[in-house]
């Protein structure tokens, strides 16, 4: 079973899923700060999108790291295990949702995009297609 705690494999998905979903959250951090280097994909063609950026990049990092870290604390003492489980449950249903979220096109308010994106955004209206 995938979310039960057993030694060996789980331990090395458990700690392969929190670096990978430590470096993707620190990558849509970085994407959402909104510096000169971070905004290449805004005049470039290719998977970096709107979408890509905001929704997709944070969703399946969040989802990692949280299976991880549900993953690995299963393995602490019951009280702090069921808080600690329960709450990174939720960081990757949050993730799943972003995630499903940005593949599927499904419309966003705009009060989810950084300020900056915002702006941008009513100065350079997007093309259609």
């Amino acid at each position: 079973m995938l979310f039960v705690a057993e030694p060996g494999n789980s331990l090395i998905f458990s700690i392969t899923a929190i670096g990978v979903g430590c470096a993707g959250l620190i990558i849509s951090w970085w994407l959402r700060r909104g510096g000169p280097k971070s905004r290449f994909w805004l005049e470039t063609e290719g998977i970096v999108d709107e979408r890509f950026a905001m929704l997709f990049t944070p969703g399946i990092s969040a989802l990692f790291f949280g299976m991880g870290m549900f993953q690995h604390v299963m393995w602490m003492p019951a009280a702090l295990k069921y808080v600690l489980a329960t709450f990174f449950a939720l960081v990757a249903l949050v993730g799943l949702i972003l995630l499903i979220w940005g593949i599927f096109r499904i419309p966003y308010p705009s009060w989810f995009l950084p300020q900056w994106l915002v702006d941008y955004n009513k100065h350079n209206p997007k093309k259609p297609g």
